[in-house]
């Protein structure tokens, strides 16, 4: 196993890393168990989450980029330029809403500032833009 901090390889039994001392035995878990991607208009960007816990979505400008910039996807600028963000838990996704806009989770209205489960081949609409959940094994 790979310590997500140093990335020194440990014993997969181990509680500490014992060149940098982290202590995040679930954090090795659920970064190494699971790949996710998302897809817009058949380009694929992977949800890369090792050495992060929370992968930002929207639209970059002069100020900000996220992690991922849907901007060239945005004709209309209705993005945020941090619509929301990933987290990656006990081998799920969750996506939450911070936008001014909204999101939809297959159609249906997202609460602002709360998780979501989110499934294989689920569908996002950011404001104008449709991303939809990959899961690679």
């Amino acid at each position: 196993m790979q310590c997500t901090n140093c990335f020194n390889f440990i014993n997969i039994d181990s509680t500490q890393c014992p060149f940098c001392g982290i202590y995040n035995p679930q954090s090795f878990k659920e970064t190494s168990v699971v790949n996710w991607t998302i897809s817009i208009d058949n380009e694929v960007f992977p949800l890369n989450f090792h050495n992060k816990q929370k992968i930002y979505i929207g639209r970059k400008d002069i100020n900000y980029s996220p992690d991922i910039d849907l901007g060239p996807f945005d004709l209309h600028l209705t993005l945020s330029r941090i619509h929301g963000f990933f987290i990656e838990k006990n081998d799920h996704l969750y996506y939450t809403d911070l936008s001014k806009n909204g999101s939809t989770l297959n159609g249906v209205l997202l609460k602002k500032n709360q998780p979501y489960v989110l499934h294989k081949s689920d569908f996002i609409c950011l404001s104008e833009v449709t991303i939809q959940v990959v899961k690679k094994i």
